[in-house]
């Protein structure tokens, strides 16, 4: 699986569906999966692992859910902790996945980007709270204060949105990583 991360509006769908895309041209059949809110009952480590399919490409999964809940406070997360992000990411790793961070490194670039009539599920200054912290999981990355991180960063910008040759490098690095057969 490939899992891209990210804030409301810096291409994680595009990028997913030009990744799906790619991951057909080679034979792979993925399916593209959205990770929304998760219920007020979910739990927050078996819950992503049962959620799982290895061979799809995510838009958003527990990234977001730590973001947007744990971060932002958007919603009551009280069973989910960075510890067990980590161990969920390292599970990721263990089923070949690959996860993918994108965020906009420029926040007066991004806040008027965000002025586009479109109706989202978190108003424009929560998303700009979720953009830092997206960013935070970058620096955390930069300074190897992370025991698991994200495989691939892609800091967006006006006109540097994922591109081809981008997606090309990711779904090889996923088929070299899924390459040996699990008996």
């Amino acid at each position: 699986m490939i899992i891209v991360e990210g804030p409301d509006h810096v291409g994680k769908t595009t990028f997913c569906k030009l990744l799906q895309f790619k991951m057909h041209q080679t034979g792979h059949l993925a399916q593209l999966l959205h990770m929304s809110k998760p219920p007020d009952d979910f739990d927050y480590y078996q819950g992503y692992l049962r959620e799982l399919r290895p061979g799809n490409v995510y838009d958003r999964f527990h990234y977001g859910a730590y973001v947007y809940g744990a971060t932002v406070g958007l919603h009551p997360v009280t069973r989910w902790s960075f510890a067990k992000m980590e161990l969920v990411h390292r599970y990721i790793h263990l089923q070949g996945g690959l996860v993918v961070l994108l965020y906009a490194p420029d926040d007066v670039w991004y806040s008027q980007h965000l002025d586009t009539g479109k109706d989202e599920m978190f108003d424009k200054s929560s998303i700009l709270k979720a953009n830092l912290a997206f960013q935070s999981i970058d620096s955390l990355v930069d300074g190897s204060k992370l025991r698991t991180r994200p495989d691939a960063t892609w800091r967006v910008g006006p006109d540097k949105f994922p591109n081809d040759k981008f997606a090309d490098r990711l779904v090889e690095s996923w088929l070299k990583r899924n390459a040996t057969v699990r008996i």
